[in-house]
């Protein structure tokens, strides 16, 4: 199975995540953005899940696994952050940055792991 529609779909992911964080820096609300991006996210967690355990396993570089559990925490988060307006704003800003870290590293991780396909 190629990987190239789950790097698609990640890559949509990750720019309307820029999108809805520069928008949120902004102070701009705009709940259509972030509702986008969790769907492209919800899409992406199920695009690399099929593409993971369909694949062959790699012998060396991280678990697909690994890839799974990072990018289902990072929707998990972001997920929690929309829908936790009542924490206070620094903890919403700490999910924020947790988010955001898994996000990307969930991305890089993936690439790692499909180069060793």
């Amino acid at each position: 199975m190629t990987t190239t529609p789950a790097i698609l779909i990640l890559l949509a992911t990750l720019a309307l995540g820029f999108v809805a964080g520069a928008l949120h820096l902004q102070k701009l609300h705009k709940p259509a953005v972030v509702r986008a991006h969790l769907l492209a996210a919800l899409a992406a967690l199920g695009v690399v899940a099929l593409t993971v355990v369909t694949a062959p396993r790699p012998t060396s570089g991280p678990s697909g696994w690994l890839v799974l559990a990072l990018l289902g925490l990072a929707v998990a988060v972001g997920y929690g952050t929309f829908r936790l307006r009542a924490v206070e704003r620094g903890g919403r800003q700490a999910m924020l940055i947790g988010h955001l870290a898994m996000g990307i590293a969930s991305f890089f991780v993936f690439l790692a792991w499909a180069k060793n396909l």
